[in-house]
């Protein structure tokens, strides 16, 4: 079911659930749980992947339908999916499916997160994984996945309360948290209100990207030291979301390019 908002753009009624950030504590506590499903946490565009007969598209977290990748249609329409949405996430040519709201035409909305999970594994069996996949996951107690994803350099983790229903928006039920870390950084330039920043490799210094600086804090100076906080190191040598932390006036040199963690 769909509307058009003042634009005239398509809009749907069903939107994708939001998780909620949860701390370490939480996590650490909540991964004990048997009452708890634990999932890779994926990086992409999070949407709903819609198929109705002949139709294919993608709802993105605004409500909006978007027009599905054409690889990604032709796949559906080769497979055994029909009249389904699957919430997922779209990562360049591969979704990675990790909720079921609706299959045969039949709204599962309101069964258990745990049920639901299951129908979607047994949906996805057999299928080839190159295009649409189905997430990592483990069910409580997750201690043991919380540790192989730490140690696999994985974005994050996903915690969904087992007996609760799928519903729109933000809910205390559906968690995520982000595994950053930290580098201590170079200042190679800074303006106004963002600083360029590297690492040693060699003689050399290679740059790892621009940080924004927050009005509350204190721009550093060219070849100054600095914290930065980020998830890794991506193949195109620049870090996944850096965050400025500090100044590190307690430090001689920065990090060594091959200490960061890379994905």
């Amino acid at each position: 079911m769909s509307k058009r908002n003042e634009n005239g753009d398509r809009k749907s009624i069903i939107i994708p659930m939001q998780l909620m950030t949860a701390t370490e504590e939480q996590v650490a506590e909540l991964v004990q749980s048997k009452d708890w499903l634990a999932q890779e946490k994926v990086a992409g565009m999070h949407c709903l992947l819609r198929i109705k007969d002949n139709d294919v598209y993608i709802t993105n977290k605004n409500g909006f339908q978007l027009p599905a990748p054409k690889h990604l249609e032709e796949y559906a329409h080769a497979t055994h999916f029909n009249n389904c949405i699957i919430d997922g996430v779209l990562n360049n040519n591969w979704f990675c499916a990790f909720d079921l709201l609706k299959i045969e035409d039949v709204d599962i909305q309101p069964l258990s997160t745990i049920a639901r999970f299951f129908q979607l594994e047994k949906l996805l069996e057999n299928i080839d994984y190159s295009i649409v996949g189905l997430v990592n996951y483990h069910e409580g107690p997750s201690t043991k996945f919380l540790a192989e994803l730490l140690s696999n350099t994985t974005e994050g983790i996903v915690l969904k309360e087992n007996s609760k229903p799928y519903c729109n928006g933000k809910q205390s039920y559906a968690l995520k948290h982000d595994f950053y870390t930290t580098a201590n950084c170079v200042v190679l330039a800074s303006n106004d209100n963002t600083i360029s920043v590297g690492a040693v490799d060699g003689q050399k210094l290679v740059y790892l990207g621009d940080v924004t600086i927050s009005s509350d804090q204190t721009i550093p100076s060219p070849m100054n030291l600095c914290e930065i906080r980020y998830l890794y190191r991506k193949p195109n040598g620049l870090l996944q979301d850096p965050t400025f932390s500090r100044i590190r006036e307690d430090i001689l040199k920065p990090d060594h390019i091959n200490s960061l963690r890379i994905r």
